[in-house]
């Protein structure tokens, strides 16, 4: 039903928006398609990444990893993830991704990812553009979540290490 109601809803303002070029009030032409399109984009990422990781259909592949390779991890051992030796040392990171579109906000945390390695760096940017361009546009909590998510990426506020996610001190959502 939520798809229906999000195809008519951008077709019904693409379509105002095609009308009103075609009477000559291009402004308000411009206004309906941007509005259009940032709640087709809003709504598809909503759609198709917050709800399905909320229904347990994702989990954070990295630390699933650490929990399942535990017993090789504890005690100074090392296992091999993606091309990275891991032990208890190695340091995760992850960034803060904000969408924003007229007055929904929202600001999600990405999946940790392997500090200093060239992956969390491409993130990095990315995240930070992303922020730069998506994040801003809601009113009143775009601005804000936009500075907040652009600290905590530029800064790197979001690290932890292996350690934590194995003693427990850092609390890992596992779905079902």
């Amino acid at each position: 039903m939520a798809y229906v109601l999000l195809i008519a809803i951008v077709v019904v303002m693409l379509v105002a928006s095609v009308m009103n070029f075609l009477i000559g009030q291009t402004t308000e032409a411009l206004s309906t398609g941007f509005m259009g399109v940032g709640i087709l984009i809003f709504s598809s990422i909503y759609l198709f990444m917050v709800v399905p990781a909320r229904r347990g259909k994702s989990k954070d592949p990295l630390l699933g990893w650490i929990l399942e390779n535990k017993t090789a991890l504890k005690h100074g051992g090392t296992a091999k993830y993606k091309d990275h030796d891991i032990n208890e040392n190695t340091k995760l990171v992850r960034y803060c991704w904000v969408l924003s579109v007229v007055t929904l906000s929202m600001k999600a945390p990405g999946n940790w990812l392997v500090s200093g390695t060239t992956r969390s760096t491409l993130f990095r940017m990315l995240s930070i553009i992303f922020n730069l361009v998506f994040g801003w546009w809601g009113i009143p909590w775009g601005p804000i979540f936009t500075i907040q998510s652009l600290f905590i990426n530029v800064a790197g506020r979001w690290k932890i290490s292996v350690s934590d996610v194995l003693s427990g001190s850092y609390e890992v959502e596992l779905h079902e």
